[in-house]
């Protein structure tokens, strides 16, 4: 099974033009989700330091690596985004062709309301292998009993502890990864975030990038705020 105990984490840096700090947004306990309009969550910038690869001339130097994905929000209560990609021959300073929404709500006539939580998992594994398409084999995923089971302890965590959400997130990420076969047991990157509205993750309007990295490998998860309400008027 992966180990994730090298999980990466990081706080989200709100700027200083904060829509909160408006007066009327003074007023109010505490500026709920629902005074947004938009939200888009995009992975991009991923860039492979260390393969892992011994370089021994005149050997193969490349690596084979799987992007894993997992997000969850408040609403559904179970992986919104379920995704495993697969990239061979990754060389050292090569970067990934990736730059997707892994999380998208906007509001209209049918979602108005909107999440309070908003919750990924990413990790970049190293395969010894050719990577392989499992696209079908996430399909069956969701009627195997251990995942079941892991979705279920994610939803509870969300509606009643929201602080183990991290760790029950990570057990959905071992799930998943127990479909892949020859790979490394450390991923050269794993990051779980969270993004509350307690927060204030939802309360400044824009694009905020969160960079993630270790000697391994770097990306950026960013995050897209709007609100109708409080844009400026051209």
């Amino acid at each position: 099974m992966l180990n994730f105990d090298d999980l990466q984490f990081n706080n989200l840096i709100v700027p200083s033009n904060d829509s909160s700090s408006l007066a009327k947004f003074k007023k109010m306990d505490i500026p709920k989700s629902d005074q947004i309009s938009g939200i888009e969550m995009r992975i991009s910038n991923i860039i492979i330091k260390d393969n892992k690869q011994e370089h021994i001339w005149p050997f193969i130097r490349y690596s084979n690596l799987y992007l894993i994905i997992v997000v969850v929000d408040d609403l559904t209560k179970e992986p919104v985004n379920l995704t495993i990609k697969g990239f061979d021959d990754v060389d050292d300073g090569d970067s990934l062709p990736v730059d997707r929404t892994i999380y998208y709500w906007k509001k209209d006539k049918n979602n108005k309301k909107a999440p309070a939580q908003v919750h990924v998992f990413c990790s970049i594994v190293k395969c010894h292998k050719a990577t392989r398409e499992l696209g079908g084999v996430l399909k069956s995923l969701k009627g195997k009993k251990d995942y079941k089971s892991a979705v279920s302890e994610l939803a509870n965590a969300i509606t009643s502890s929201p602080v183990q959400v991290v760790d029950t997130l990570m057990t959905v990420g071992s799930v998943v990864g127990k479909l892949l076969k020859n790979v490394d047991d450390t991923p050269l990157l794993s990051i779980a975030q969270s993004f509350t509205d307690i927060n204030g993750n939802f309360d400044a309007l824009g694009k905020h990038s969160n960079r993630f990295e270790n000697k391994f490998a770097q990306f950026n998860i960013n995050l897209i705020i709007r609100d109708k309400k409080r844009e400026p008027s051209a």
